[in-house]
């Protein structure tokens, strides 16, 4: 018995493994292709056809968008943005204004996946800067994250773009689900539960 569930353990792992591989390459290419359409990004799309851009470049701003987004996923659904014993008020200030988990109750409703209208992008961007800047995450009461991965420059020319509702939410909405190889069905991704192997 414990050999069996240990291999169910292990096939179930490398479901969603290949599950979230290929919703995670659809997403880049949603976001990738999302920038670059938009109306408004001439001069990024300048840069990237004159080659001031490259494209291995560019597709690492949008890499690194999507690990942001999945690294705020996580830690918003462990309860980990703010440490313990934190106020309700900076709660509740980031999880209704601020938070991730707001913008992907938003990609469930398909009628605000409007391609004109860029606000969720420059919402999302608001939350970026809380943790890129000490000076912003005091403010809600949460500290800045640093690294590479929140440094202000490290989305390069996309945090200077524009980016359509619809390309933003149809990403995350392709990021917290993923289709089950085996059993075909669209399975929500449990972001507080996903093991390491899984996030990696």
């Amino acid at each position: 018995w414990l050999e069996r569930y240990h291999q169910d353990s292990i096939e179930q792992g490398t479901r969603i493994r290949e599950g979230l591989r290929k919703a995670v390459t659809e997403a880049l290419e949603i976001l990738g292709t999302g920038f670059l359409a938009h109306p408004d990004n001439t001069a990024l799309r300048g840069q990237v056809v004159s080659g001031q851009i490259k494209a291995d470049t560019y597709f690492n701003y949008v890499l690194r968008l999507v690990y942001r987004l999945l690294f705020l996923m996580v830690i918003e659904e462990r309860g980990l943005v703010f440490p313990k014993g934190t106020a309700s008020r900076s709660l509740n200030l980031y999880y209704q204004h601020y938070s991730v988990q707001r913008l992907r109750r938003l990609a469930i409703t398909r009628g605000l996946k409007i391609e004109r209208f860029h606000d969720a992008w420059l919402s999302l961007q608001s939350t970026f800067q809380i943790f890129e800047h000490p000076d912003k995450a005091t403010i809600v009461g949460t500290t800045a994250l640093g690294g590479q991965l929140f440094h202000p420059q490290s989305l390069g020319s996309l945090a200077s773009s524009h980016l359509s509702n619809a390309a933003l939410l149809s990403a995350l909405d392709r990021l917290c689900y993923f289709d089950d190889p085996q059993t075909g069905q669209r399975t929500p991704v449990n972001f507080g539960a996903l093991a390491t192997e899984e996030f990696g």
